[in-house]
């Protein structure tokens, strides 16, 4: 087992307001949401000991919500002790964003399901030949939680943490090649210069369980 050389950095405190690097050089204001301590590939802890931090940006969208590095804050507020020189008298307040996919919920409900789904637990898909950034929390199992990329089988939606294995399941296991179920609808059409086809297929989760689910 690796041992971190020299002494462990005192992580950021969580709630901690101060600037982060955005997009380029833009820094905007954000909140500390959660902390963790920065993982290898194979899910054990970087010897390292560097933490990464789950950070909301004040104004934006929460899908936005991101992991970063040390080296994206701006500093200048914080004391060797990790906490925020100033701003410290602003505590972080759960203010309840509405979403439309949330429908109407009671307080402690909503409260309930806000504090579950805060952290993004997936940052990345790959689907295909395409990599997608995600938007919100979604109920993997907890063995996937520290997957940095999930890749997802494009015929059944099966999904996996390595690379490797969705190549190994796609040669060796999968049995379908399209969605599992009626086609009902056909089109081939010519997009910058390339012929698509463009099928539509209906599914019936009695039948289809797992697919819709994963779905």
């Amino acid at each position: 087992m690796g041992v971190p050389k020299g002494p462990m950095r005192v992580p950021l405190e969580l709630g901690a307001k101060l600037m982060c690097r955005w997009r380029g050089e833009e820094y905007k204001s954000c909140e500390i949401i959660e902390r963790k301590q920065k993982s290898l590939p194979d899910g054990t802890t970087d010897p390292s000991g560097e933490w990464e931090y789950y950070v909301h940006y004040e104004g934006l969208n929460r899908r936005l919500d991101e992991w970063v590095g040390l080296e994206r804050f701006d500093l200048g507020s914080v004391n060797d002790d990790g906490k925020v020189t100033r701003n410290s008298t602003n505590k972080r307040k759960h203010e309840h964003e509405e979403h439309e996919e949330e429908g109407e919920l009671d307080l402690a409900t909503l409260k309930e399901h806000e504090e579950a789904t805060k952290v993004k637990n997936i940052s990345r898909i790959v689907m295909g030949k395409w990599k997608m950034e995600t938007w919100y929390f979604s109920p993997f199992p907890k063995e996937y939680s520290k997957s940095e990329m999930l890749y997802i089988c494009e015929y059944d939606l099966n999904f996996f943490a390595r690379r490797e294995q969705l190549d190994r399941y796609i040669q060796t296991k999968c049995r379908y090649f399209h969605p599992p179920g009626d086609e009902i609808y056909r089109e081939t059409k010519v997009i910058n210069g390339e012929e698509h086809n463009i099928a539509i297929f209906e599914v019936d989760p009695q039948y289809q369980r797992a697919y819709c689910e994963n779905l």
